[in-house]
């Protein structure tokens, strides 16, 4: 804990989301489940956006990628924790008290702004009482464990 605590600056966790197709977009009204497991009030008062299916996006209703980003840059008082070895839990308790904001958060105002779709932000993020999933429902989306032999086991 010591070594980490004084070499790390900051860290950056990365979703690739897929973007909105600007072709066959068009409004849509997410369910209350979907806005709640966001974040959001049920009542958002805008639209959020939907690719329908077109001959560009090949009928997906998708085209291209947005990235969504969740930055934590080491305050001194994330460096005493580290140095402490507290848990992740408690990493994440402080934060939120310095206000930063988790992928999905940042992945709902990416949703508000109409690049990717909040069912898209919901399948590429995950809180930290479920395990993250791909697009089949497996879970390791987020390369919960390495292959075998991986280069990133060593």
């Amino acid at each position: 804990p010591f070594l980490l605590a004084s070499a790390l600056n900051g860290v950056v966790a990365q979703r690739l989301a897929r973007r909105v197709c600007s072709e066959c977009a068009t409004d849509d009204r997410p369910e209350p489940q979907a806005l709640a497991a966001a974040g959001l009030e049920a009542s958002v008062d805008r639209p959020f956006r939907k690719g329908q299916g077109c001959e560009r996006c090949h009928q997906s209703g998708f085209q291209g990628r947005v990235g969504v980003y969740e930055v934590m840059e080491i305050t001194p008082a994330l460096r005493r924790l580290i140095h402490q070895g507290e848990g992740t839990h408690v990493l994440r308790e402080q934060l939120r008290k310095e206000g930063a904001m988790t992928l999905r958060e940042e992945g709902a105002l990416l949703a508000l702004e109409g690049k990717t779709s909040l069912e898209e932000v919901l399948r590429v993020t995950h809180t930290d009482d479920e395990a993250p999933v791909d697009e089949r429902g497996a879970p390791g989306a987020a390369g919960l464990t390495p292959p075998r032999g991986s280069a990133a086991c060593t």
